[in-house]
């Protein structure tokens, strides 16, 4: 089990569900619609373990140079299983999308966005990482999850809807460029252009309610928000910069990643007023996943 729950990269699973729960949110969840919100949640979180375990698949020759502890190239899970563990997680994430679409009447969006995700997860893990697209289509499976979110609670997309995806795609964008080289000593100018894509992320979120339609205006806090998430982003980035080891890369990667809930519950602020601090709950089994040391977040 331990070997799988690795393979997964189970400390990160709750970044991919504050995603989910950004969109739901900011949508206008109420009662009605919390057994499709929880459907998409489910599904959201095996989409996410199944691109981690399609990644290893892929990388099972990469791994074995330069992780060799990893699940796969240690023997503790074959490639085989590997292969049918993704496959069933997929394919359970996209029954569960389906009955999404029966509770919507078939408006088609759910299911549509699901497969645009499955078909960036694959087109990242299967070789695309390696690409200069790399870091895009890894920002692309996040904004489509935040759009996954939204398409839960109602059959329209905002303009709200497409301003948060792009906050968060460009901040995992940036996030991912960042981490290209964290097996080796950075450049400097590469971690420097990486940062200023995660800074552009908090420039996107700040503008963000100037999107709403309507008389709902942001909490007056809002702006101080962003800023104050954006200080705390940077601290670890800033020292990496300044010593570009794997270590120190690793260790600003992995906080940037933790920081993606603060990010999704400052968005929906933005939207859902303090609704959206309801998403820092997922911080709670966050911190517990982070206390597990075998089981590695990168």
């Amino acid at each position: 089990m331990r070997a799988y729950l690795e393979l997964i990269r189970l400390p990160n699973l709750p970044s991919a569900l504050g995603n989910i729960c950004l969109g739901a949110i900011s949508a206008g969840m109420n009662r009605e619609s919390i057994l499709s919100f929880l459907l998409t949640l489910f599904a959201s979180a095996l989409l996410y373990s199944s691109g981690m375990a399609w990644n290893d698949y892929f990388d099972a020759g990469l791994d074995q140079r330069e992780r060799p502890e990893r699940p796969i190239p240690s023997g503790r899970v074959s490639k085989s299983a590997a292969m049918r563990f993704a496959s069933l997680l997929m394919m359970a994430a996209l029954v569960f999308i389906m009955v999404v679409e029966w509770l919507h009447h078939f408006s088609g969006l759910s299911v549509a966005i699901t497969l645009a995700l499955i078909v960036m997860i694959f087109a990242y893990d299967a070789g695309g990482k390696h690409l200069p697209i790399g870091p895009i289509l890894m920002g692309s499976c996040r904004a489509l999850n935040v759009l996954l979110g939204w398409v839960a609670i109602t059959p329209h997309l905002s303009e709200t809807a497409w301003m948060q995806a792009i906050a968060v795609g460009v901040y995992v964008c940036g996030i991912t460029l960042f981490a290209r080289e964290e097996h080796t000593i950075s450049s400097r100018t590469s971690l420097i252009f990486a940062s200023t894509i995660i800074a552009s992320s908090m420039v996107i979120a700040m503008v963000v309610p100037s999107s709403m339609n309507g008389p709902i205006q942001a909490p007056w806090f809002y702006p101080y928000l962003v800023t104050g998430l954006g200080i705390i982003i940077f601290k670890p980035l800033i020292e990496a910069i300044r010593k570009p080891t794997p270590e120190m890369v690793q260790k600003a990667v992995v906080s940037c990643l933790r920081k993606m809930i603060w990010l999704d519950s400052i968005l929906a602020c933005g939207i859902a007023g303090n609704t959206g601090f309801l998403i820092l709950l997922l911080l709670i089994p966050g911190m517990y996943l982070a206390r597990l040391r075998k089981l590695k977040a990168t």
